[in-house]
């Protein structure tokens, strides 16, 4: 497994509701693309679409390798995600 940053591309700047960025586990780049990071396991959370708080479409996600899981991560998984939101 491999460790990435996924970005979105739509957002330029911070845009409240959205995320921005998230660290990610996945098997390669491709699998990365496809991950939201609303959820844990990168997939899209139930009842959701992949442009609900996220990039508009996989193609919108820049994807930058990082480097290599530790081999006893075997599934993918956000390891953490930036969601602009307002402040309580």
């Amino acid at each position: 497994m491999k460790i990435f940053l996924i970005k979105n591309t739509d957002v330029q700047g911070y845009c409240w509701g959205q995320f921005v960025d998230a660290v990610v586990v996945a098997v390669d780049e491709e699998a990365a693309r496809k991950m939201h990071p609303g959820g844990d396991d990168g997939n899209v959370p139930e009842g959701k679409e992949f442009s609900d708080s996220w990039a508009s479409s996989p193609e919108r996600v820049c994807v930058r390798y990082l480097g290599e899981a530790a081999e006893s991560i075997v599934d993918p998984w956000v390891v953490t995600a930036y969601l602009v939101g307002e402040a309580d």
